[in-house]
C-alpha cells in the first residue's frame, strides 16, 4: 500500500477541492486513510474525469444510477456539477423521477439502437440514440433480464468506445461501494455542498424536496436493514445454538443407547450362564441322589454353590430392574405422568430405609449418618424421595474410594428440611455443574472408583424432577479433588396439616 505523507494528502485534497469546488461524499470516508485517498483520486481522474464521454452525460448517468440504486449519500454534489453544464433544475427532477425502463420499454430502446448501422464516431448529443443508450446502460447496470441483449447492442453501437463505458461504470460502482462501506454516510451534510447547491437551485424547490425525500428513504431503509440484519444475526445465533443442542442431545441419546444395551446384555448374560450352570448341576444331582444322601458334606457344598449363584443372579436382576425403572421414570417425567402418593412422614424413616438397601448392596462401605433427635416431618411420596436418596448415595459410593467414608446429614432449618450426601471423590468441574442435572449428561473425566456400574446420566435428572415436584430444590456443591456434596430441600409439614405420622420412633 502506498503511504502518503501529510503534505501529499493535503495536496490531494486541494486538487479535489479545486476540481469540484468541494469534497464529494465518496471521498469523505477515506480522507484520513493513508494511500487510499491518493489512489482513489488517481482512479477518479483516469476512469471518470478524463473519460472521453460528454461530461453532462457522465454526471447525469452517475446521479441517476445512484438515485435508482438508493445509494446512501447526499446527491446534491452531482446537481452542482450538472448546474455548471447548464442542466436545469426541472431536467434533473424529470430524470430522477423516471424509473428504470421496463422490459417492454427496453425492447423499444433496443430497436432504436438497431437503427444505428455502424459504430458511432461522434457522440449523438440530445438525440433519440443518446436517450436509448442512456436507458440501456442504466438497465444493464442494475442487471435486469435483458441486460445481455443491452450489452451486445451497446457494444455494437459504441464500437471501440465501449471500453470507456466499462471504465465509467466501474468507477460509479466503486464509488457506491465506498459509500456503502460507511452505513452513516447519509448523515454527513457538507456545508460547502449545501451552500453551493442553495446558490445554484431554488431553496425548498422541487429538486431540494426530492433529494430530502431520497435521504429520508435511504435513512429508513438503512435503519430497517440494520434491524433485519440484527434479527437475522440473532436468528442465526439461536439456530446455531439449537443445532448444537440437538447434536449434543442426539450424542447423549446415542451414548445412552450404547451403554444401556451393554448394561442390559451383561446382567442377562450372567443370569443365563447362572441358570445353565444350575440346570447342569440339577441334572447331575438328580442322577446322584443316592450318593448325595450318603455324603452330607458334598450336599452342603452344592447347596452353598447354588446359593451363591442364585445371589449373583438376583443381584444382576436387581441391577437390570433399576435400569428399567429409571427408563420408566424418565418416560413418566417427560409425559408428566409421575403419580405421587403423598403422606405425612418423618424424613428420618425414609433415610433409614434407603440406608438398609445400600448396606445390602455395599456391605463393606461405611456411611456416617447425622440426624436430629426430633422427627423431621414432611409431606411426600415416600417411594420417590427414597429413590432420590438412593441415587445420591449410589453416586457418592461409586465416585469415592472403597476405604473412604460417605456422610449423610439431615437437618431442619426454618420451614425446610435439608438432606445432604457428602463424598470425598474427584469432584466436578465448575463449568460442568449446571449440566449434570440434564438428561443423559455424564461429567467428563470423572472416574468410577468403586463398583462396575456405569453412569447413564439419568439419576440426577430424575432426582431433581422429583424434588422440584415436591416444592423443593436439588443442588450440588463441589470442588475438584475435594469431593462433592449433593443436597435437596423439602418443605416442612406444618403441625396443623399433620394427620398420620409414620415415624422411626
Amino acid at each position: 500500500m502506498l503511504n502518503t505523507s501529510d503534505s501529499t494528502q493535503e495536496q490531494v485534497l486541494n486538487e479535489i477541492q479545486q476540481h469540484y469546488g468541494f469534497i464529494p461524499p465518496f471521498f469523505a470516508g477515506i480522507v484520513n486513510t493513508d494511500g487510499l485517498l491518493n489512489s482513489f483520486w488517481q482512479e477518479t481522474q483516469q476512469l471518470y474525469i478524463n473519460n472521453p464521454f460528454p461530461q453532462p452525460f457522465k454526471e447525469l448517468l452517475f446521479i441517476y444510477l445512484s438515485y435508482c440504486c438508493h445509494v446512501p449519500y447526499d446527491l446534491r454534489s452531482h446537481c452542482i456539477m450538472l448546474h455548471t453544464h447548464n442542466i436545469a433544475e426541472h431536467e434533473i427532477v424529470t430524470l430522477l423521477k423516471r424509473p428504470i425502463p421496463t422490459e417492454h420499454e427496453i425492447s423499444y430502446h433496443l430497436h432504436q439502437l438497431s437503427t444505428v448501422h455502424t459504430p458511432l464516431k461522434d457522440w449523438p448529443v440530445d438525440s433519440e440514440t443518446e436517450f436509448a443508450l442512456f436507458a440501456c446502460i442504466a438497465y444493464m447496470f442494475v442487471q435486469q433480464k435483458q441486460m445481455h441483449a443491452c450489452r451486445r447492442e451497446i457494444q455494437r453501437v459504441l464500437g471501440t468506445q465501449y471500453i470507456f463505458l466499462t471504465a465509467l461504470l466501474a468507477h460509479v460502482d466503486s464509488c457506491h461501494h465506498w459509500v456503502q462501506a460507511d452505513p452513516d454516510m447519509y448523515k454527513i451534510i457538507d456545508k460547502t455542498i449545501t451552500e453551493q447547491f442553495n446558490q445554484s437551485f431554488e431553496q425548498h424547490g422541487k429538486l431540494d424536496t426530492l433529494l430530502d425525500e431520497h435521504l429520508r428513504e435511504v435513512q429508513q431503509e438503512s435503519e430497517q436493514l440494520a434491524v433485519e440484519e440484527k434479527k437475522l444475526e440473532q436468528e442465526q445465533t439461536e439456530a446455531q445454538a439449537l443445532e448444537s443442542a440437538l447434536q449434543e442431545a442426539n450424542q447423549r441419546l446415542n451414548d445412552f443407547l450404547g451403554l444401556a444395551a451393554h448394561e442390559i446384555k451383561t446382567p442377562l448374560t450372567t443370569i443365563k450362564g447362572t441358570i445353565q450352570i444350575l440346570l447342569r448341576r440339577a441334572t447331575k444331582d438328580l442322577e446322584q441322589i443316592p450318593q448325595q444322601l450318603l455324603n452330607k458334606e458334598e450336599l452342603l457344598r452344592n447347596l452353598d454353590t447354588t446359593q451363591r449363584l442364585l445371589s449373583r443372579a438376583d443381584g444382576q436382576i436387581y441391577r437390570l430392574t433399576n435400569l428399567i425403572d429409571d427408563i420408566l421414570y424418565i418416560t413418566h417425567i417427560q409425559e408428566h405422568r409421575l403419580n405421587f402418593q403423598f403422606e405425612p412422614i418423618d424424613l428420618r424413616t425414609i433415610v433409614h430405609s434407603a440406608l438398609e438397601q445400600q448396606q445390602k448392596l455395599n456391605q463393606r462401605r461405611t456411611i456416617l449418618v447425622q440426624m436430629p433427635s426430633e422427627p423431621v416431618l414432611v409431606y411426600v411420596d415416600r417411594h420417590h424421595i427414597e429413590q432420590v436418596i438412593h441415587n445420591y448415595l449410589s453416586n457418592a459410593l461409586k465416585y469415592s474410594d472403597r476405604n473412604q467414608e460417605v456422610e449423610i446429614f439431615v437437618e431442619q432449618t426454618g420451614k425446610q428440611a435439608r438432606l445432604s450426601v457428602k463424598d470425598t471423590g474427584i469432584g466436578i468441574a465448575p463449568e460442568e455443574q449446571p449440566h449434570i442435572w440434564e438428561l443423559f449428561y455424564r461429567a467428563k473425566k470423572v472416574e468410577i472408583r468403586n463398583g462396575s456400574s456405569i453412569g447413564f446420566g439419568m439419576g440426577l435428572y430424575i432426582s431433581r424432577s422429583i424434588i422440584e415436584s415436591h416444592g423443593g430444590e436439588a443442588k450440588v456443591s463441589s470442588e475438584l479433588k475435594k469431593g462433592s456434596t449433593f443436597w435437596f430441600t423439602l418443605p416442612i409439614l406444618q403441625p396443623k396439616t399433620t394427620k398420620t405420622l409414620v415415624s422411626i420412633m
